[in-house]
């Protein structure tokens, strides 16, 4: 028989707190393979999140980008949850191999927190959540859109629809759920951003898969519970996106995602996969490719809001630098908002007085159609009445209103908001998004610069949605075929200025469209990218 001499260890040792306890407990079975190999990806995520929040940090610190104190609070917290997230899949991922990490975390989150005064949200969330749930602590859990007009919900009762929000627990279950995420990756990797032909196969090759995708059924069964609970017998909802990193100061995403309106409460699961599908669209990969995202750092979530039938509606930038000093600028279309982003109309631009409460100027604008919602489900696009062309879309009392509705969410967050409002038929005005307002927003004045003596004028009025001079040949883009064509330095012409072509600007010199206006999503990707843009031409 072979000896096995017995080991003796002191009680002390032995004890929870001894070395030998640390060790038993740290002797969880590991999970398998697959299951590893999720948490291991969701590492590297959050740690190319945080390592880009670091980056914006750095460039505070170094003077080479202003940063207002909300937005730094937001970027912090963004460090905070991200490391959080490392810490918690990487002990998932050995079996709680490294306990003490969590405890040298909350030491140093609560230093770094008490110094900028943030409180981040660090627990776990399901796939739903009721908007009147939602924190803006939670934007690294449902994005920013939803974050904020939770918020807002709460500081203003009654002028936020109800609704809910999908969280980035819902979509890491669908892009799970039979290989999904991994045949979107083999796909995406190695993709040029700059070979547009390539961008628009793997775009529809990745949409498809989406679209036809089956939900993981509890996803689907927490869709439909919310889906009823949001509605009463005929209300209809929007389903917009509220992907992660959304809505940012310098990086908004404006427009390169898709928003579904009038959707039926059967109708939520569809119109998911669809602005799920929304984040692979051309544009959206170019911008995200050309902006230092990796793909799986953006987590697409969904705000669900109970449908606004509007009469009119638009955009708000709160806090405006004109020649006479920081105005309101609200610019206003007839029917549904989705005119005054989309490039397909001049919206009404009001300037108001910021102490005074008062409409200053008012510019009419330009708009032959409509949108209202059908009959059905969806959309549709109405001609304006002869009789109404012409006349103000908003009386000055209806954009004092809204401003107002702006001034209290400003002085709430701490700083200028973009945010989408509509007004209903009862004259109801209602807030739809909130966001924090885009740092190149420009000033809505005209240049000063005097004409050149002797130079023939090509094109006098328009807006300056973006600065600067570019030269160029012209280039006129109205189909997808135009697109493709369109060559390096060229000045892009178009009628509408649809987000869509936010896909060509990394390689515009200048653009030109006969609609639109600084407000717009396209608008403010050419600001984001200092693309000279003039539109309302």
């Amino acid at each position: 028989m072979a000896y096995s001499p017995a080991v003796v260890t002191p009680a002390s040792d032995r004890a929870p707190g001894g070395w030998l306890g640390r060790l038993l407990r740290r002797r969880r079975p590991l999970p398998d393979l697959e299951a590893r190999i999720a948490c291991f990806r969701e590492v590297l995520c959050a740690n190319n999140t945080a390592l880009g929040l670091l980056t914006r940090i750095q460039q505070a610190l170094a003077g080479e980008a202003a940063v207002p104190a909300p937005e730094l609070r937001r970027l912090v917290t963004g460090v905070v949850v991200s490391t959080y997230r490392m810490i918690l899949h990487l002990n998932r991922m050995t079996g709680d191999r490294f306990p003490g990490l969590a405890q040298r975390f909350d030491q140093l989150r609560t230093r770094i927190t008490q110094k900028v005064e943030v409180t981040p949200f660090l627990g776990s969330l399901p796939p739903v959540v009721p908007l009147a749930k939602v924190t803006a602590a939670m934007a690294e859990e449902v994005g920013q859109k939803s974050a904020f007009l939770g918020e807002a919900q709460r500081l203003l009762p009654g002028r936020v629809p109800e609704g809910f929000a999908t969280t980035a627990a819902a979509y890491r279950e669908f892009m799970t759920a039979g290989g999904l995420g991994d045949r979107i990756a083999e796909l995406m990797a190695g993709l040029d951003p700059s070979q547009l032909a390539a961008c628009f196969t793997v775009a529809n090759r990745i949409s498809q898969m989406v679209e036809s995708a089956p939900l993981p059924p509890s996803l689907k069964s927490a869709l439909e519970r919310a889906a009823g609970a949001a509605t009463r017998p005929g209300e209809r909802l929007a389903v917009r996106s509220s992907a992660l990193q959304e809505g940012g100061l310098a990086v908004s995403f404006a427009g390169q995602y898709r928003s579904l309106l009038n959707v039926g409460p059967e109708g939520v699961q569809d119109a998911f996969r669809q602005v799920v599908a929304s984040k692979y669209s051309p544009q959206a990969i170019v911008y995200r490719l050309n902006r230092g995202f990796e793909d799986a750092e953006v987590a697409m979530c969904c705000c669900v809001l109970r449908m606004v039938d509007a009469a009119a509606a638009g955009v708000l930038y709160s806090a405006c630098q004109t020649e006479d000093g920081v105005r309101t600028l609200l610019q206003a279309v007839r029917g549904l908002g989705l005119s005054a982003v989309d490039g397909s109309a001049e919206p009404d631009s009001y300037l108001l007085d910021r102490r005074q409460r008062r409409v200053v100027s008012h510019k009419l604008g330009r708009q032959l159609a409509a949108l209202h919602c059908g009959t059905g489900e969806g959309t549709e696009r109405l001609a304006v009445p002869a009789g109404v062309k012409g006349l103000p879309v908003l009386a000055p009392s209806q954009a004092v209103e809204v401003a107002a509705l702006a001034c209290r969410l400003e002085d709430h967050l701490g700083q200028p908001v973009d945010m989408e409002w509509a007004i209903d038929g009862s004259g109801r005005a209602w807030v739809l998004q909130v966001r924090p307002q885009p740092e190149h927003a420009e000033k809505a004045d005209r240049p000063r610069t005097p004409r050149i003596e002797g130079a023939p004028v090509l094109l006098a009025g328009g807006t300056r949605a973006s600065g600067g001079a570019g030269c160029g040949p012209l280039h006129r883009v109205e189909t997808d075929l135009d697109l493709l064509r369109f060559p390096a330095g060229a000045v892009l012409l178009t009628s509408e200025a649809n987000p869509r072509l936010a896909v060509l600007l990394p390689k515009a010199a200048a653009l030109l469209a006969d609609l639109g206006e600084t407000t717009g999503h396209l608008a403010t990707v050419a600001r984001e990218l200092r693309v000279p843009a003039l539109l309302a031409t």
